[in-house]
């Protein structure tokens, strides 16, 4: 066999053998920060290959680290680095088609913050979802409304303080923690933005953080 299929092979068995451990139920590990060889971002692209493989429909992540190797080709391991991050994100969020009832106005809003996006299959919006860790060590969804790299982002075209309300807030913060994550709630006013910071710094988020989009 000569050396170049017996390199196909082993990144063929290697590849099988990451998807065989991610779809037995291993928690996926995020790739995060600088990488700092190219011996590294090798093994890192090689994991998320196998990471995107395993989730049915995944194109963007798996088009992102088209890109990585175009850049490891040229020897661009900057550039490498932060597409590898920014493929690790797209993988570690899951999306979902939104059913939500809310009014028109409510939608839109939502509908534009930045990183939302639709299914083109059933051409309905999505939600990112990223998991929390309950009480029981159970895996629970939680929804936020769009993505900004490592920040996920929720809309309130208005705020109430019910008890529900609460509750869902403390499930972002917590599921944000569970993933190295920071929230974003925005809000069309101020009028909203200072009861959405009232109400975090009465349940003690410090995790998620107010801003002020018009509509």
């Amino acid at each position: 066999m000569s050396a170049e299929a017996c390199s196909v092979k082993m990144y063929t068995q290697r590849q099988a053998e990451l998807k065989d451990i991610l779809l037995t139920g291993a928690d996926f590990m995020p790739v995060v920060g600088t990488i700092k060889s190219v011996a590294e971002a090798q093994s890192a692209l090689d994991y998320l290959l196998a990471a995107a493989s395993v989730i049915p429909g995944e194109r963007i992540a798996s088009g992102i680290l088209k890109n990585v190797e175009k850049a490891l080709a040229k020897g661009d391991l900057s550039e490498a680095s932060k597409l590898l991050n920014k493929a690790s994100d797209e993988i570690q969020i899951k999306w979902v088609d939104e059913n939500a009832g809310m009014s028109q106005r409510a939608r839109n809003y939502n509908d534009s913050a930045t990183g939302a996006r639709s299914n083109v299959d059933t051409q309905k919006g999505q939600a990112p979802t990223i998991d929390r860790i309950d009480a029981n060590g159970n895996s629970k969804p939680v929804r936020f409304d769009g993505v900004d790299g490592n920040v996920m982002i929720d809309r309130k075209i208005s705020v109430v303080t019910t008890q529900k309300a609460k509750d869902q807030a403390l499930r972002q913060s917590e599921a944000l923690k569970n993933n190295g994550m920071t929230g974003r709630w925005e809000v069309p006013n101020q009028a909203q933005a200072n009861r959405a910071q009232k109400m975090f710094d009465e349940l003690g988020i410090k995790n998620i953080e107010v801003k002020i989009v018009k509509e």
